[in-house]
């Protein structure tokens, strides 16, 4: 009997389980859960909706920015650079509006002079050149002496300074020959007869070239130093920096006087 008894129960709890099981199963269709569903299904879509409304402007905002800035930059790139841009015409007071539209121009936007936009589609290579083969002309005395010596020697200075690290990256660059040939130009004299003279005087003029417009604070002199003492050394620098010093700085605040330099080295105009 207590046999019979236990089955029953077990029978009874087995049927409670599946009852329970089967109304667990059907609960995600009864109505309210419907309802739940849908609402939350609702909330999610309206949140997404939202969402992308609010990004869609900030992104037109930020491509329209770039367009700006890209439109920007090829007006800066096309428009033309003028060293001395043409006064304004006169206009007389008794002028009509007719006279007005047909005499005054309309104005063009003028870019402000820099020493960058001096130095637009400028390249080492070219300057350096032109740079060797202004010491070809002056220095005519230096037999067999060509433009791509000098260019060498200046290389493997600043090749030297980078290995060693003496300072982080080249120097040589447009703006810094640009500086030496001005350098150069009223330094270095037609009277020089020999090689290692000429050397010399370049690579003292190098020597302040970095200097004064390099990265690094000091450079060391040992490097710049050709078949000549230190105290000769440092004599001719001290010499050519007391005569230059104007011209140093004016290059370095004129972009006027800066891309006059640059004119005279293209041009090879060579005073």
């Amino acid at each position: 009997v207590a046999v019979g008894v236990g089955t029953i129960k077990k029978e009874q709890n087995l049927k409670s389980a599946k009852a329970m099981t089967l109304s667990v199963s059907w609960l995600p269709w009864l109505p309210w859960q419907r309802y739940k569903y849908s609402c939350v299904t609702e909330f999610e879509n309206s949140l997404n909706a939202g969402m992308t409304a609010r990004s869609s402007p900030t992104q037109d905002m930020v491509h329209q920015e770039n367009h700006e800035k890209n439109t920007e930059k090829e007006d800066m790139k096309g428009s033309p650079v003028q060293l001395s841009p043409e006064p304004p015409l006169a206009v007389n007071g008794s002028s009509s509006s007719t006279a007005l539209s047909a005499n005054v121009m309309p104005c063009q936007a003028t870019s402000v002079l820099t020493h960058e936009l001096v130095l637009q589609n400028e390249y080492t290579a070219k300057l350096l050149y032109l740079l060797g083969e202004f010491l070809c002309l002056r220095c005519r005395k230096v037999r067999g002496l060509t433009p791509w010596v000098s260019v060498s020697w200046l290389r493997t200075v600043d090749m030297l300074l980078v290995t060693y690290k003496s300072q982080s990256k080249p120097f040589l660059c447009p703006g810094s020959v640009v500086f030496l040939y001005m350098l150069c130009r009223d330094s270095v004299s037609a009277d020089v007869a020999r090689r290692r003279k000429l050397c010399t005087e370049l690579l003292i003029c190098f020597y302040i070239s970095c200097s004064y417009i390099g990265n690094e604070i000091s450079y060391w002199a040992r490097y710049f130093m050709s078949g000549i003492s230190r105290q000769a050394f440092s004599k001719r620098t001290l010499e050519i920096t007391m005569r230059m010093s104007h011209k140093m700085l004016q290059i370095n605040t004129s972009p006027q006087f800066f891309a006059q330099v640059l004119a005279d080295l293209k041009n090879r105009t060579y005073s």
